[in-house]
């Protein structure tokens, strides 16, 4: 207790602050992420679509039954895999927010606790499977199709944009921005942590060879 009172105040008044504020935009931004979430889980702007594929030719088709009657035997349920990412990541960012709220209770109610922390790393073992899953999803060929990643040679980005958003579409347009603009962050915060991480880790050795000598 005494370790940990010493290290709160050589933080000093406004490290805290800042420590503070950082700590309550990462659960804003968790909260916000598991609204959304559930938003397209429950209510997804995007129509139901199946994707094929017809003499070579990449096509949508509103069920599997057009798409096989069509000739298409290749065909990808993009629709339901979307939703299934997203009714999955709710599920699992809600019971990790349950779960840590009851972690935090370990002071009252030491047992709930213990077998909250036993859940919550059941939570994150599916969080880095639905992770993994999603990305795949999007980003193979049905997915990519799907979402309108493809602008066709002749036509330019508003005028493709317009049609694939336009009523009775069947493409996956805002699902898929929605998985591109989640992940994109990703990839960027994960280049930003190994960055600070290389160069907390330089300054340590310039700061730790200057001391040496």
């Amino acid at each position: 207790m005494d370790h940990f009172e010493s290290g709160m105040k050589g933080i000093g008044g406004c490290g805290l602050v800042i420590s503070c504020l950082c700590c309550l935009s990462v659960l804003a931004g968790f909260v916000t992420l598991t609204a959304y979430l559930g938003i397209y889980a429950l209510n997804n702007p995007d129509a139901e679509a199946w994707y094929g594929t017809v003499s070579g030719v990449q096509t949508l088709f509103p069920t599997a039954e057009a798409g096989a009657s069509a000739g298409s035997f290749d065909l990808d349920n993009v629709h339901g895999n979307f939703h299934i990412w997203f009714l999955w990541g709710f599920i699992n960012l809600a019971s990790t927010l349950g779960l840590g709220l009851c972690t935090g209770l370990s002071a009252i109610i030491p047992p709930i606790a213990a077998c909250a922390m036993c859940l919550l790393s059941c939570t994150q073992l599916s969080g880095s499977a639905w992770w993994i899953a999603g990305m795949v999803w999007r980003l193979r060929t049905s997915g990519s199709f799907a979402s309108g990643d493809v602008v066709p040679a002749g036509m330019d980005e508003a005028a493709w944009e317009a049609k694939i958003t336009e009523e009775g579409s069947l493409f996956q347009y805002s699902s898929g921005n929605f998985m591109w603009v989640y992940y994109m962050i990703c990839w960027i915060s994960m280049g930003v942590c190994c960055g600070c991480g290389i160069l907390a880790s330089l300054c340590a050795c310039i700061c730790g060879a200057k001391h040496h000598y």
